[in-house]
């Protein structure tokens, strides 16, 4: 099962072109959501896909930014549990990115 798992993980390291880091317990869990959702093997690459999808995102708008990405078990029941790391080893979750790029869309909106 872990092989069928690694397949999309690795696959998604060499389109980010940074260094990926992911738990067992990333893994468990993914296996876990495709029971849940029961589903199976069918929907691994998709639960792999939508857990890193936001991360990915934010790698490729800022590509020169980051050089780790961090996967864990929370990860899957919420992409904004991401972890990123940049080039000076600051540890940014992608919450706060987002609760960040908010707050400044909301200022600019009130600009209006």
């Amino acid at each position: 099962m872990k092989a069928i798992l690694l397949k999309p993980l690795f696959s998604l390291k060499l389109e980010l072109k940074e260094e990926l880091i992911f738990s067992e317990a990333y893994l468990d869990a993914v296996v876990k959501k495709a029971l849940t959702l029961n589903t199976g093997a069918t929907s691994l690459d998709e639960i792999v896909e939508e857990s890193t999808e936001m991360a990915q995102w934010e790698i490729l708008i800022h590509p020169k930014k980051y050089k780790y990405l961090f996967l864990d078990e929370r990860c899957v029941w919420s992409n904004l549990d991401c972890y990123l790391e940049d080039q000076e080893g600051n540890k940014i979750s992608l919450r706060e990115v987002n609760d960040s790029e908010m707050s400044m869309k909301r200022k600019l909106n009130s600009k209006k």
